[in-house]
């Protein structure tokens, strides 16, 4: 069953849409000034899904499951979950679209993609 290889990255897609989704009221207040640790947040948020997205897709991959090239898929997939939450977040009490959160949803997403290659190395990357 291919479909083990992406529980990780489905329950950490759950958890961000889920932490984006509630209204900003129900989180504490960000007291430090010019550094927003939201935009932190928003970077870790997206290290990890796009590390665990691109495994699994990787993963599925090896074993056959997947036919197109699973990093570029990973890709698309985690950007596009990315941009679809900010604009979901318009309709939501106490939060909107923000383009910096978007950017820091990117940087998440290239640190993450960096991440893949540095733990797995280039062999793999290129598969």
């Amino acid at each position: 069953m291919v479909f083990r290889f992406h529980v990780v990255s489905i329950i950490w897609g759950l958890i961000i849409l889920v932490l984006g989704l509630i209204p900003s009221s129900w989180f504490p207040e960000n007291n430090l000034g010019e550094f927003s640790m939201d935009k932190v947040i928003h970077f870790t948020l997206y290290f990890i899904f796009t590390l665990v997205t691109i495994i699994g897709v990787k993963k599925e991959y090896i074993h056959g499951g997947f036919r197109y090239h699973p990093i570029v898929f990973s890709l698309v997939l985690v950007i596009t979950f990315s941009c679809l939450t900010e604009i979901l977040q318009n309709w939501v009490v106490d939060r909107n679209f923000e383009w910096m959160d978007i950017l820091a949803n990117m940087s998440g997403i290239l640190a993450g993609l960096t991440g893949f290659r540095v733990l797995y190395g280039k062999r793999l990357f290129y598969l």
